[in-house]
């Protein structure tokens, strides 16, 4: 899984954040690693559905600070057997710490395939901060089925165009309500399959004394 900044060059102090999803037909996809030549990334947050690895489908998010001209990384998802494939989104955010979450939440659908139209994430704690940004990413696995992905109230950032194995979703929203967790809805329209399905939601407050806000996001 391999991602571009898509003409976008790295500042030094930009925050670089990768989220990552894979999915596997025979439930064999394992955890997300650095791929050979791929170095300075840090594991934030990995979800399973069933909860642990291996599994149907995964999402997850990695970190890293920029030194400034910072080359895309690549990541690998472990399977074995059946189909699998996986995505990336990577995002340029700014001068924010990675490790400053002001909230987090997850979703996994569990070890059963069942009917999933969409898939909710909520943060916690409650938003207490003006000003903050949240960021999604969601996964699903199913084995057949053209798929459109949508987010109703958030920004969809970028989305897979795949017809089976893997759909990924990737939303954006800038200053969620404070008193309340940020939630996200992600739905896929097309014919209803059994499905499997992972995400995460992280709201975090950036901080740009440079001036430089990065928010360039890409999709291979």
């Amino acid at each position: 899984m391999a991602g571009s900044y898509g003409g976008y060059t790295p500042l030094a102090g930009d925050t670089l954040v990768a989220l990552v999803a894979a999915a596997s037909t025979n439930g064999s996809i394992a955890t997300t690693a650095m791929h050979s030549g791929t170095t300075g990334w840090a594991k934030q947050f990995e979800i399973f559905n069933n909860g642990t690895s291996p599994a149907n489908v995964l999402a997850a998010m990695w970190t890293r600070y920029a030194t400034g001209g910072d080359a895309a990384p690549t990541f690998t998802a472990g399977s074995s057997g059946g189909t699998s494939a996986g995505a990336v989104v990577i995002a340029a955010l700014g001068n924010t710490s990675p490790a400053s979450w002001d909230g987090t939440g997850n979703h996994a659908s569990g070890g059963s395939s069942a009917t999933i139209s969409s898939v909710a994430v909520a943060s916690s704690p409650n938003v207490a901060s003006t000003g903050d940004y949240a960021l999604t990413v969601l996964a699903r696995q199913r084995a057949s089925g053209s798929t459109t992905y949508s987010s109703a109230a958030w920004t969809k950032l970028q989305a897979t165009s795949a017809a089976s194995v893997l759909q990924m979703g990737v939303d954006g929203l800038s200053g969620p309500s404070t008193g309340a967790p940020a939630s996200d809805v992600g739905t896929w329209t097309g014919t209803a399959t059994a499905a499997f399905a992972a995400g995460l939601v992280v709201v975090f407050t950036p901080f740009t004394p440079s001036g430089n806000t990065g928010g360039f996001f890409d999709f291979l």
